[in-house]
């Protein structure tokens, strides 16, 4: 989901066939993926079917476990095949997917991590102590020297329950809110701390999508280059409807009246 602020990166984690007009809003750590996800699961991917008749490419998997969400063992996952955000997986490996899944849909901007990758251990080990908790409230790290994000989750029954924090390297909080049976409930404070700007997202999240009204702030630091900016989001079950500038300079823009021409 953009060091909780948005970043615009291109996926390499796996095979796609064009990167260059396909970019994506993403987080720099994993616990927002798990806070936002309906899927959470480790699977390897035992046969690939290419490009159907439906545009999409068939990756039939086995379901080696689920941490939130309940797959079958055995199930059906699509991908693009025709657009430029069109990717697939690889045949016998194996991955830890965070993904919405709709209608069975693995999307180029989820977070799709393959075995291969140095990340992959460390995010299961955490992923697996939650799995076996009844009733805690857990702090865990995605680095082996505890260097980068934390997280501070109210686990219950093997899910993530009730208050959660999360914090940057240098233990700024960034995100704090209440979760009900996995899903992101209520009003959320988003933030990241930059070394020119502070950004901060404020809204609501209802069944685990941002919904309604959300404002984004990019406070400048003193001795900076840059002016602060302020834009207003519309969101409909987690997808943006409606976006408007509220900076001051927008806003004249927008209502100042336009001149009659000199006759």
């Amino acid at each position: 989901m953009r060091k909780i602020i948005f970043l615009l990166i291109s996926v390499v984690m796996l095979n796609v066939s064009s990167t260059e007009a396909c970019e994506c809003q993403r987080y720099d750590n994993s616990f927002m993926y798990l806070l936002e996800s309906k899927n959470v699961f480790l699977a390897t991917v035992t046969e690939v079917e290419e490009c159907g008749e439906n545009n999409k490419i068939s990756h039939q998997a086995f379901v080696e476990k689920n941490y939130k969400g309940k797959l079958d063992f055995r199930t059906t996952l699509y991908s693009d095949c025709i657009t430029s955000c069109s990717f697939q997986l690889e045949k016998g490996e194996r991955y830890l997917i965070f993904s919405d899944l709709n209608n069975g849909n693995i999307d180029f901007c989820d977070y799709i991590i393959p075995f291969s990758d140095s990340t992959f251990m460390l995010i299961k080990s955490y992923l697996d102590e939650i799995a076996y908790v009844r009733l805690d409230y857990l702090e865990l790290f995605e680095t082996a020297d505890k260097s980068g994000y934390k997280a501070k989750l109210t686990i219950l029954n093997g899910e993530v329950n009730g208050v959660v924090n999360l914090f940057d390297e240098a233990g700024n909080t960034v995100l704090k809110g209440i979760v009900n049976n996995g899903q992101m409930q209520g009003y959320y404070e988003i933030r990241t701390f930059g070394t020119t700007e502070d950004e901060i997202w404020t809204g609501n999240y209802k069944n685990g999508k941002r919904t309604g009204d959300w404002v984004y702030k990019a406070i400048a630091k003193d001795g900076t280059q840059k002016v602060n900016r302020y834009i207003l989001y519309q969101y409909e079950a987690g997808e943006v409807v409606k976006e408007a500038d509220l900076s001051m300079e927008a806003q004249l823009k927008k209502y100042e009246p336009v001149k009659d021409k000199q006759k």
